[in-house]
C-alpha cells in the first residue's frame, strides 16, 4: 500500500485479469510474452492450476473443473512474478512489498506485455487488486478488540474464546461497479504460543467489461486508494504500533 510501515504485515499483493473467452487462445501467447518481459522476470516456469466454472448442460448449468497450465515469469530475487494462461493474466509480488509506485508500472508492463502477445483485445470478465496481510502476534491469545476496528461481536451470552475466525464484509462503490471484500480470518498458525490473523483486501471489478483498458491505470489507482483507507480503517493504534511506525518516517 501506499503507506509502507517498518514492519509491514503485507505478505503477498495480487494483480489479477481475467479476459472474455471470445478469441480463441494461441498457445505461442506466454513464449510470446517471456521475449518481452525476460529482462525483469528472467526465470520461467510452468504450474498447473485446477479452474472452476459453469457450463450449460441438459440440466442447466454445472460446475465444471478443468486443469489450465500457467507460465510463470518470476524475477530474480523471485519476489515477484507475472503468470500468464487461458484468458488470465496477474502481476504478484510476494514480501517484502516496496510501493505501489514500482507495483503499478509492474501491473502496466505485464498487461502491455499481454495485449502486445495475443494481438486482439479481449473484453475483461474481472479486474482485481488483493493485499493479503499477515498479522503474528508473539501470544496465544489475542483480545481483537485491542488491535481492530473490523471484528466480529459475540454479545455476553457467547464464550469470549474460539479456535477459528472467519469473516467478511463486501462494500460497493461507483454504482455497484467496484466491490471492495473485507476478510478477517485465522492464520497460519507457527507454533501453539503464537496467533496470526490475516486481514485481506480484494478490491474487484463487479461488472465485465466496464472498464476501458485505456483507464485501467486510473482504476487500479483509485482500488488502491480504497485498500489503504480500508486497511487503517480497520486497524488501531496498538497495532500501528507493533507495525513500527511508517518507514522512512519518525513515527
Amino acid at each position: 500500500m501506499g503507506r509502507i510501515y517498518r514492519n509491514s504485515p503485507i505478505s503477498e499483493v495480487v494483480c489479477e485479469f481475467r479476459f472474455e473467452p471470445s478469441v480463441q487462445w494461441d498457445p505461442t501467447v506466454p513464449g510470446l510474452m517471456f521475449q518481452r518481459l525476460e529482462h525483469d522476470f528472467p526465470l520461467r516456469r510452468q504450474n498447473r492450476t485446477l479452474e472452476a466454472g459453469l457450463l450449460a448442460g441438459p440440466n442447466g448449468l454445472q460446475q465444471q473443473f478443468v486443469m489450465d497450465e500457467r507460465a510463470q515469469f518470476f524475477s530474480k530475487d523471485e519476489k515477484s512474478f507475472v503468470q500468464v494462461g487461458r484468458h488470465y493474466l496477474s502481476v504478484n509480488i510476494l514480501e517484502p512489498y516496496s510501493s505501489w509506485d514500482k507495483y503499478l508500472p509492474m501491473i502496466m508492463s505485464g498487461l502491455q506485455a499481454y495485449r502486445e502477445a495475443i494481438g486482439t483485445v479481449s473484453n475483461l470478465l474481472r479486474v482485481g487488486l488483493r493485499y493479503v496481510n499477515n498479522i503474528k502476534f508473539s501470544s496465544a491469545k489475542v483480545r481483537l478488540e485491542d488491535y481492530f476496528m473490523f471484528y466480529p461481536h459475540t454479545g455476553d451470552k457467547l464464550p469470549e474464546t474460539h479456535s477459528n475466525l472467519h469473516m467478511g464484509l463486501d462494500f460497493t462503490f461507483n454504482g455497484d461497479r467496484d466491490i471492495l471484500r473485507l476478510q478477517l480470518q485465522t492464520g497460519p498458525r507457527e507454533s501453539a504460543e503464537h496467533v496470526a490473523l490475516l486481514l485481506d483486501l480484494d478490491y474487484f471489478l463487479g461488472r465485465p467489461s466496464d472498464v476501458p483498458y485505456d483507464e485501467l491505470s486510473g482504476w487500479l489507482d483509485e482500488a488502491h486508494s480504497h485498500i489503504e483507507e480500508f486497511f487503517e480503517g480497520s486497524i488501531t493504534d496498538s497495532l500501528r504500533k507493533m507495525f513500527g511506525g511508517v518507514s522512512g518516517s519518525n513515527d
